[in-house]
């Protein structure tokens, strides 16, 4: 009987310190493209459209400091806590005064996670992409160290990838935007090479996955590391250029420091319409 009840309370003692997953699902407008969040000990996301998948559990998450004191720790994205999830839709638009279309439809569902930590993880579904960003509410600035942001596609797909190759001087992150793009497996993509964004991935069925960042400061880009698996991006440029946040500012794009939509579309492709609130998506 006194084994039976060490048995039990060990059981009971093991079951309370591990984190629970929590599943959230997420539909676009129209209905087909789904997007699948796990939030546990990591915070995952995956997309699918139309019984086409997009994206496989893909891992996000966020490190970093104070700014004053190198040990304080800030993590978001790890042991997730969801204390609050919040839904909503949003049916409007915007003028486009440099884009070809005078103005923008921007129809959405949107699901905003909030957890233990001091930040909230807020994802949308559009009827032709999906979004993710990162809101802290840390009442001061800090220091982004390190970045998760997993794309685990479940083929290795062709892909257009562009290089920074603008080696002036022997700056590596010399660039303007203006790299040609490369055309290969995503397995292929050069692991000692800078890539920037928007990069194509090319799925079943003619559909295209754009990989995009929107409301950013400065310049990032991607060092991918595929050598996990086929079809996966894993960028390492986290802590090469290590960011300042200021605190978060509610319903206003300072909110936004790490959003990455991932766009599909058929081709021609009209990558790069800038959402007011500072969010991208693909339009044709």
């Amino acid at each position: 009987m006194k084994s039976l009840l060490i048995q039990t309370f060990c059981l009971l003692f093991l079951c309370l310190g591990t984190v629970r997953a929590q599943q959230y699902q997420l539909a676009s407008p129209n209905g087909k493209l789904s997007v699948t969040v796990d939030a546990g000990e990591a915070l995952t996301w995956q997309i699918a459209h139309d019984g086409t998948t997009v994206l496989q559990p893909s891992a996000i998450a966020l490190q970093g400091r104070d700014e004053k004191s190198a040990k304080k720790a800030i993590t978001f994205g790890k042991n997730v806590k969801v204390i609050r999830a919040e839904r909503k839709s949003v049916e409007s638009s915007f003028p486009t005064p440099l884009y070809k279309k005078a103005s923008v439809k921007d129809v959405y569902n949107q699901l905003t996670l909030k957890c233990r930590g001091g930040y909230s993880v807020q994802f949308r579904a559009y009827d032709d992409g999906a979004a993710y960003r990162f809101i802290s509410e840390q009442n001061k600035p800090f220091i982004v160290l390190n970045e998760t942001a997993d794309f685990n596609f479940d083929k290795d797909y062709q892909a257009f990838v562009p290089y920074i190759n603008d080696n002036r001087n022997g700056e590596r992150y010399c660039f303007s935007f203006e790299s040609y793009y490369d055309e290969a497996p995503l397995s292929k993509m050069h692991t000692d090479s800078l890539s920037i964004t928007p990069l194509m991935v090319c799925l079943d069925g003619g559909k295209k996955a754009v990989i995009m960042e929107a409301g950013l400061e400065n310049y990032p880009g991607k060092s991918p590391d595929t050598s996990r698996s086929a079809g996966s991006i894993c960028p390492l440029s986290a802590g090469r250029n290590n960011r300042r946040t200021q605190p978060a500012e509610p319903d206003t794009d300072k909110t936004c420091r790490l959003h990455r939509p991932l766009c599909q579309a058929g081709a021609p492709l009209a990558c790069g319409a800038r959402h007011r609130k500072g969010h991208a998506a693909c339009r044709q």
